[in-house]
């Protein structure tokens, strides 16, 4: 298979851009051939290119994703991509504790970083170096830390996310011989979680004309903010459990504008026609309220006056009939 590389403005190819998001999704080199169904010589082809350019480094037995990595890779999806999800964190309940868990839990941690042996005395472990998946364990749960994963909508980047998870699971509960899954069943919660709505024009808008959006709810909590993470304009939801739903709405709302453009200008004026026709409805409510009284009034008056009427009417009946008594 031959393949042509066409390399774009972060010195980064198409082909070298795939290669990168394969190995932060758990891929080895043979599944990487598979994918893009080509030979295992070619993708390390690409890898060797990615180490050159400092967007990879070699690890024990895989590759890791550098910060400059991360950057390139981000920067590049940005232009493919609407979506980008990202500080998920996801705790997920132990269905089943050994009973020497934590003894396991605070374990000494053997990580090798740049070939070296580290020993680090806590409860976190790095499962995946190439792909940034963390875990912390507590009494009764195991958290995940996963990586920023990238979509069309919240949806599809979700779906990456849990994927990835879904990997990692098996490989955490025989680190710990553990059950995190059991009869079919989990009990997982969403913690933390962030969506960023890329190449926002309203975030390159603040950006450019250097200001900062923070929109806070009724309690004053920040839930959407226009950031600039690896110099690409986001408009980002942050709240930790309606941040999904969040990014839907401002989507939404945005389509709905592109649609039907409106300014702000317009929308004052719509107001202020509003008002002034509540005015003019309010004024026009006083004068009915009393016309409708003075019908009212008059009402009573005719009421009274045949009342009258038929008083009278009476007394001279009874008159009537007092004359024809005396003939």
């Amino acid at each position: 298979m031959v393949e042509k590389e066409v390399e774009n403005s972060n010195s980064i190819s198409q082909i070298q851009f795939e290669v990168l998001k394969y190995l932060t999704q758990f891929l080895t080199i043979t599944e990487i051939a598979k994918q893009r169904k080509t030979s295992r010589t070619a993708v390390y082809k690409q890898i060797n290119k990615l180490l050159e350019k400092g967007y990879i480094r070699k690890l024990d037995k895989s590759f890791g994703v550098t910060d400059l990595g991360n950057r390139g890779l981000h920067s590049f999806i940005g232009f493919t991509n609407n979506i980008r999800l990202h500080n998920l964190a996801i705790k997920i309940q132990l269905k089943q504790k050994p009973r020497n868990w934590d003894l396991k839990r605070t374990k000494l941690a053997q990580i090798r970083i740049h070939s070296k042996q580290v020993n680090i005395k806590n409860n976190s472990y790095e499962i995946h170096p190439f792909s940034n998946v963390k875990i912390k364990t507590t009494t009764n749960s195991i958290i995940f830390y996963l990586p920023a994963t990238y979509g069309k909508n919240t949806d599809e980047a979700f779906k990456t996310a849990l994927d990835i998870l879904w990997k990692s699971i098996p490989k955490v509960e025989d680190m710990f011989n553990i059950f995190l899954i059991k009869d079919k069943s989990i009990n997982l919660e969403i913690i933390s979680n962030h969506y960023s709505k890329l190449q926002d024009s309203l975030a390159k808008l603040y950006r450019k004309q250097g200001d900062k959006l923070y929109i806070t709810d009724e309690k004053g909590k920040v839930w959407l903010i226009a950031d600039f993470s690896f110099r690409v304009d986001e408009l980002e939801t942050i709240d930790t459990i309606k941040a999904k739903e969040d990014m839907d709405v401002v989507k939404s709302f945005f389509n709905e504008l592109r649609k039907e453009p409106v300014t702000t200008t317009q929308i004052l004026g719509m107001i202020r026609d509003v008002t002034a026709n509540q005015v003019v409805f309010d004024r026009n409510m006083k004068s009915h309220i009393e016309v409708i009284r003075g019908i009212g009034k008059g009402m009573n008056q005719l009421t009274k006056a045949l009342k009258e009427v038929k008083t009278e009417n009476i007394k001279l009946r009874q008159k009537q009939q007092t004359s024809l008594e005396d003939f």
